[in-house]
């Protein structure tokens, strides 16, 4: 018996158990769009943009990308849990559309508030003065 088999942390470390697929979100600058699975655990990380939904000229769109990673199934597809990052378009853009258009069957969602971020209370009571320019690009820049 090898050392790594024996070794229980090597067993269960989800890099080695897990399959990541990375969507492809297209030529459009930054996006995200992740599923991992973990058995039978599917977890969607990210949607990518809006326009993925549908494809890019040259890029599969998101619907297409899934049912290829799932040829016996067909949609909606059973996700465990979807995860949103942060409330940016280019992680969120698609999913509203693969979610009502009844392309994935989330079980579970854990979502940001995109009400908060630095520098913002969930009322803005105690928000940032952003009427000058610099402070405006510092405060954006943070906030990513």
């Amino acid at each position: 018996m090898s050392e790594k088999a024996s070794d229980p942390h090597e067993q269960s470390d989800a890099a080695v158990r897990g399959k990541y697929h990375f969507l492809d979100v297209g030529a459009e600058k930054y996006g995200d769009c992740i599923l991992v699975e973990f058995g039978r655990v599917r977890v969607l990380i990210d949607g990518s943009h809006e326009k993925d939904f549908a494809g890019q000229e040259g890029y599969l769109s998101v619907p297409d990308q899934l049912s290829q990673l799932f040829p016996n199934e067909q949609p909606p597809y059973r996700i465990t849990v979807m995860v949103v990052t942060h409330c940016h378009k280019d992680h969120v853009g698609a999913l509203p559309k693969l979610v009502s258009e009844g392309v994935i069957d989330p079980e579970w969602a854990l979502l940001t508030d995109p009400k908060l971020g630095f520098g913002r209370s969930q009322d803005d009571s105690d928000a940032v003065d952003l009427s000058d320019e610099r402070t405006r690009k510092l405060a954006a820049a943070l906030r990513e």
